[in-house]
């Protein structure tokens, strides 16, 4: 499959849909695991979720990535400047 970012399940086929759910089911049992490194995860959290967030976490750095973490509460969104800034 070609790599693209997957905003919506509206651009997948009926085959591109079951081979991410084959892959999926590869990953969870172990018998398969993506090189990730080289790969940047960006979790974007606005609402506390201390174990969704860690949990995110411990699992893109098993998979090798590197992870930024972005915190609402200590950035430039309290001197009211937009997300997109």
């Amino acid at each position: 499959m070609m790599a693209r970012n997957l905003l919506t399940l509206d651009t997948l086929g009926t085959s591109e849909i079951h081979a991410l759910l084959e892959e999926a089911q590869s990953i969870r049992d172990g018998s398969y695991l993506p090189d990730m490194r080289g790969k940047i995860a960006c979790n974007l959290f606005f609402e506390a979720s201390t174990r969704t967030q860690y949990s995110f976490c411990v699992a893109q750095e098993r998979l090798g990535m590197r992870v930024v973490s972005f915190h609402p509460e200590s950035s430039s969104l309290k001197k009211n400047e937009t997300f997109y800034d």
